[in-house]
């Protein structure tokens, strides 16, 4: 099933594109090209939406809340 979700990407002051997905609070990614950023981003949704078959929850600051990782996406 794919799904498909709204980008906000910037530049950074370094030159790095920087996204976000505004539905998945903790879902940010960067990369050096739109394109690196926007390949490293697909992983943190894959990552923010599913943990051991699970949704995931995360604050508003992006750290996960899960128990399986209690680590920041």
């Amino acid at each position: 099933m794919s799904r498909k979700f709204a980008v906000v990407m910037e530049r950074d002051e370094d030159g790095f594109f920087v996204g976000s997905v505004p539905e998945l609070a903790c879902c940010h990614a960067q990369g050096a090209t739109r394109q690196e950023m926007l390949d490293n981003l697909r992983e943190v949704v894959a990552l923010c939406l599913e943990v051991g078959g699970e949704m995931v929850a995360c604050d508003a600051s992006g750290v996960c809340l899960c128990d399986e990782c209690g680590a920041d996406l």
